[in-house]
């Protein structure tokens, strides 16, 4: 029986970021659940079509920090061996691969638990991951790449906050119902839940009765 085709799934987004805590992602192409986020190291904001959510600062997200900052890579249990240099989008980089002996070793990095091998390539210059590659049979099965990188002046401090046009949704984050925009009977059910049953009962009776945003 023939194999079945492969899906090949790509996201594009545009990362910029000022450590330690500043940072703005534009979700251009692909599944993504919002069109930004940003953090200027006091507030977050995470853009979605229909409104804004914000909340206190909080870190870059594993999946870009593991890029941003690679000091995870020699800590992470891993056993690490070197493979040559490489360049990825017009850089010149470094390949290490990356080996876990057992299950145990499976540490440090996402997708650990479920891939045994990872391709990584670290720039040669600035000391970032420019790709980072999950592999199964020795091909790729989840790549992280950044490409046209460039460096800002060190006093170059705009661009980490958020824009939101006038009427637009504001929401303060307060539980993760704020960020999948679930209707407020949901929202109202799940609060009552942490009193105790009451949260069951609100819950089965939005279900029940008729639906309104």
């Amino acid at each position: 029986m023939a194999d079945a085709p492969r899906r090949i799934l790509l996201q594009t987004a545009r990362l910029r970021v000022s450590l330690p805590g500043k940072y703005r992602i534009d979700y251009l192409d692909g599944d993504w659940h919002g069109s930004a986020a940003a953090c200027d190291g006091t507030r977050q904001w995470t853009v979605y079509p229909n409104r804004v959510v914000t909340e206190p600062a909080k870190p870059l997200s594993e999946d870009w920090a593991d890029l941003v900052d690679p000091a995870w890579l020699p800590a992470s249990g891993w056993r690490l061996s070197a493979a040559g240099a490489q360049d990825i989008g017009g850089r010149r980089g470094w390949r290490i691969w990356a080996d876990a002996a057992d299950e145990d070793d499976r540490r440090g990095f996402r997708g650990a638990r479920i891939f045994p091998r990872a391709a990584v390539v670290v720039d040669a210059e600035l000391g970032i991951v420019l790709r980072l590659a999950f592999l199964v049979d020795d091909r790729p099965a989840v790549c992280f790449e950044l490409h046209d990188v460039t460096v800002a002046p060190a006093d170059d401090v705009a661009g980490f906050g958020a824009e939101i046009p006038p009427g637009t949704r504001v929401v303060e984050a307060s539980s993760v119902f704020d960020y999948l925009d679930i209707p407020r009977p949901v929202k109202a059910a799940w609060t009552a839940g942490q009193a105790g049953l009451a949260g069951a009962s609100a819950v089965a009776g939005w279900l029940k009765g008729p639906r309104s945003s």
